[in-house]
C-alpha cells in the first residue's frame, strides 16, 4: 500500500504491531523524525493526520486473448514480470495444457506484453483527505504500453 502526503511526497505504507509507518529508501525524503530500519527509513504516522492526502494501492492489468474457452482475458501483474523486456505472465486456476504447472490447480504462461490489446493501472483509494472511503474509490487509467511500463515500475521499482 502507498501513502501520499499533502506536500506531494509518496511513501510505502507499512504496518507493524497495529501501527502505521511511512517507509522509504531515499534519505532525501526524510527529516530528523525518521528512524533507520535496516536499509530503509521509517516514521510512525496516523492515517487520519492532516498531512495525509490519500492512502492507496495500485495494480497493473493487461488485456490478452489467450485463445482458450472462457478465459478471463484481463490479467493482473503478479510481481514476477519483467516489464522492461515486455515479459508478463497469464495465470489461470486450471492446469492448462502447454502452460507451466504451478501446483494446486494453478498454471501460468509467459507472453509478450506487446501482444496485449490494452493495459491499465487501477488505483484503489482507501483514505482521502482524512476520511475513510467505504467502498474504496477505484480509478482505471488506460495508457500506452510504454507509459504503463514506466508508471508501474515507478510504483513498484526502487523509487520509494
Amino acid at each position: 500500500m502507498r501513502i501520499k502526503l499533502k506536500n506531494g511526497l509518496e511513501y510505502v505504507l507499512a504496518k507493524r504491531d497495529k501501527k502505521y509507518y511511512l517507509l522509504t529508501h531515499q534519505k532525501e525524503k526524510t527529516d530528523s523524525t525518521f528512524e533507520r530500519w535496516g536499509n530503509a527509513y521509517c516514521k510512525e504516522i496516523d492515517l487520519y493526520d492532516d498531512s495525509v492526502e490519500e492512502c492507496f494501492d495500485v495494480n497493473g492489468y493487461f488485456l490478452y486473448d489467450a485463445g482458450i474457452p472462457d478465459p478471463p482475458n484481463c490479467y493482473v501483474l503478479m510481481g514476477d514480470e519483467d516489464l522492461e523486456n515486455n515479459v508478463v505472465y497469464l495465470y489461470d486456476g486450471r492446469n492448462r495444457e502447454g502452460w507451466e504447472d504451478m501446483g494446486r490447480n494453478l498454471s501460468r504462461k509467459k507472453v509478450d506484453l506487446r501482444k496485449a490489446s490494452a493495459q491499465y493501472i487501477q488505483k484503489s483509494i482507501f483514505i482521502k483527505n482524512g476520511r475513510k472511503c467505504d467502498p474504496p474509490i477505484k480509478e482505471k487509467i488506460y495508457m500506452s504500453r510504454d507509459e504503463f511500463v514506466k508508471t508501474y515500475i515507478g510504483y513498484y521499482g526502487q523509487n520509494m
